[in-house]
């Protein structure tokens, strides 16, 4: 199943970029690769409410990115989009943290924190790019940024062109009325 979306990397024009995404990928909890992208069945299409929905979900947002990338005219080998891309892989690599589990609410902060880790040994990414990777990924739930469920949990407000593509990426390929294969 992994190679679902390791195959996607190549798709990151930003060697450093492309690394750390597939790495990070690799080390991923192991549920990520079998959760549902919604255990309520609210948020998302009906397919990617069964297993291996998550991934099912994380592959649309990732050629919706492309889509919207394209759109504003950020080149195949332009950083920006090397960051976007790699942020639409690992946004939700986190959402579930063992089998079985219900999604977490704080996975952006877990997501980000995850690839912070791993940033510091890929020298050749630009530190704004790193910022900006870290940035989309936390910020890619846009305006739901508090759950009653998680009353101490804040979500950072996507700020910049990097999350809002994201996140309109993410809201975009979940809806079930915008089909995206």
């Amino acid at each position: 199943m992994k190679h679902a979306l390791t195959d996607l990397t190549e798709h990151i024009s930003h060697p450093g970029l492309r690394k750390l995404t597939a790495r990070a990928l690799a080390e991923a909890p192991t549920a990520f690769w079998q959760a549902p992208a919604s255990t309520t069945g609210k948020y998302h299409k009906a397919d990617e409410c069964a297993p291996g929905g998550l991934v099912l979900h994380t592959r649309r947002v990732f050629r919706m990115a492309q889509h919207l990338c394209d759109m504003y005219g950020i080149r195949e080998n332009a950083l920006l989009r090397s960051v976007v891309l790699a942020a639409a892989l690992l946004h939700d690599s986190h959402k579930v943290q063992a089998e079985g589990e219900h999604s977490r609410f704080d996975h952006p902060l877990l997501a980000a924190k995850a690839v912070a880790h791993l940033l510091e040994q890929y020298p050749s990414i630009p530190p704004h790019a790193g910022a900006q990777l870290l940035a989309a990924i936390e910020s890619h739930m846009g305006r739901w940024q508090t759950s009653a469920r998680c009353p101490g949990i804040r979500l950072p407000y996507p700020e910049g062109e990097h999350c809002w593509l994201l996140h309109t990426a993410d809201y975009l390929a979940s809806r079930s009325d915008v089909t995206i294969e």
